[in-house]
């Protein structure tokens, strides 16, 4: 069988890429950073170079692969919206499109659970239970129209929602705190006992894999993904840095004073400083400061999906890569 991976020189794309291709005959990974994808090609990986918005070289590709997993895609808290519903939304519509085109067998599809995003904790989070209708940055919104699209195009993809992914090659959430620290600002939002999940990078992984090899049961229908034992966020941010010989300064800040601080300051840098991102947005001000944990039992009665590491040993791996570094 043959397998696409798209935005295979990320983190989750490339090391889907770097696991699975031991379970198929040809596996290509697909992205546009030409010194990733030679690591990949170091691997046994089948590198293709394309942007993901080029709708005629997507086609040539596509046509001829089996199963695709679309890991592709523009992830971040602020931006220029037409990049957001260009990369996440359109790029994920068309790749949809093509693949019902060309009978693609599986189609796997990476969303995010921000779109469950709220101002409020969220506890055990079901799949039934509703999104936001009031996204709070264009990230959110890209994907929602991206999730609607696709089971509209291609009625049969399966969506996945893993939380927070982390782990050696992490360069989004813990190598952004630590900068962030060092700066002199990150303090704990809110009272710090707020909860999260995480989902180690080789759990997402299984849960792709456990979707490829899915049943029809499975099709057309969406699955969060995590770790499954929630923590306390901020008891795992000052493990990591005490592991990392960092210290950050405890006092707490009001998370009402810090909500308001955000939105003040999402305006002014919209629209008096070129759109340049603020350091702190309502969107991560939420993220640090309220609850957010899924349920994953649905993924694990009907995609059979188990994590393999769970959150602690994940840290420690993250840890140990992170000071090798």
């Amino acid at each position: 069988m043959k397998v696409l991976v798209t935005g295979a020189t990320g983190f989750l794309g490339q090391r889907t890429c770097e696991i699975l291709k031991k379970d198929f005959n040809h596996l290509s990974g697909l992205g546009r950073n030409e010194k990733k994808g030679r690591e990949l090609l170091n691997k046994g990986v089948h590198f293709l170079k394309a942007d993901l918005t080029d709708y005629k070289k997507m086609e040539s590709i596509v046509n001829g692969f089996d199963h695709i997993v679309h890991c592709g895609g523009l992830s971040s808290p602020w931006g220029k919206r037409k990049d957001f519903l260009e990369v996440n939304y359109k790029a994920s519509s068309n790749l949809a499109q093509l693949a019902q085109k060309y009978k693609i067998k599986k189609f796997i599809l990476i969303s995010s659970p921000s779109v469950y995003h709220s101002s409020k904790d969220l506890l055990d989070i079901k799949e039934s239970d509703p999104i936001t209708t009031r996204p709070l940055n264009d990230y959110i919104e890209s994907k929602i129209k991206a999730e609607k699209s696709v089971l509209e195009n291609f009625p049969n993809a399966i969506i996945l929602r893993p939380r927070a992914i982390i782990g050696p090659g992490d360069e989004a959430i813990f190598p952004r705190l630590i900068r962030a620290n060092n700066k002199g600002r990150l303090r704990t939002i809110g009272k710090g006992n707020n909860l999260t999940d995480l989902t180690y990078i080789d759990n997402a992984v299984e849960a792709i894999r456990c979707a490829l090899f899915s049943k029809d049961i499975a099709n057309g229908q969406i699955f969060n993904i995590s770790d499954g034992n929630p923590q306390k966020l901020w008891y795992i941010i000052d493990h990591v840095f005490n592991q990392l010989g960092l210290k950050r300064d405890p006092k707490l800040i009001s998370y009402h004073f810090v909500y308001a601080y955000c939105f003040l300051s999402e305006i002014v840098h919209k629209f008096f400083l070129n759109n340049k991102e603020p350091v702190l947005t309502r969107y991560t001000c939420n993220l640090f400061a309220k609850s957010q944990t899924l349920n994953i039992k649905k993924a694990k009665k009907i995609l059979g999906y188990q994590p393999k590491v769970n959150t602690m040993e994940g840290i420690e791996k993250f840890i140990n890569s992170y000071k090798k570094s």
